[in-house]
């Protein structure tokens, strides 16, 4: 599982992402969400976080790794660094949905992969369109 967020701080707003794949690279589910928020980052990556953890439940496809660019919420989640207060609530319900597993499910990934992977996902639909 992938997620990912945006955060335009002129309008409140933020996009959620999510992209759930199988151990062949097989696209099972997409998901995305808009949510008001203020200007915080990393709340709203944490927000992503958990709507894809919610996602991957309610699709019967959890448990899941966990595959983030977001070091700073992998962090959070693993206790490696404090809870900040905004975003401290939504890092707990993500521990609350993992409890039954292990926090190892999170991974560190690099943007640049995570974009590769969604090129050559949009390649490959383009090929079986034509």
């Amino acid at each position: 599982m992938s997620t990912d967020a945006a955060l335009d701080v002129q309008n409140g707003l933020g996009g959620l992402g999510v992209v759930i794949r199988d151990c062949n690279g097989q696209i099972m589910v997409v998901a995305i969400k808009r949510v008001k928020i203020g200007s915080d980052a990393l709340m709203v990556e944490s927000l992503a976080i958990r709507f894809g953890l919610e996602i991957a439940k309610d699709s019967g496809l959890f448990p899941c790794l966990v595959e983030l660019e977001c070091l700073a919420a992998i962090n959070l989640i693993k206790g490696i660094t404090s809870l900040c207060l905004e975003a401290g609530l939504v890092i707990e319900d993500i521990r609350r949905l993992v409890a039954p597993h292990s926090l190892n499910l999170f991974s560190f990934v690099s943007q640049c992969l995570i974009l590769l992977l969604i090129v050559l996902h949009v390649e490959l639909l383009l090929r079986l369109k034509l």
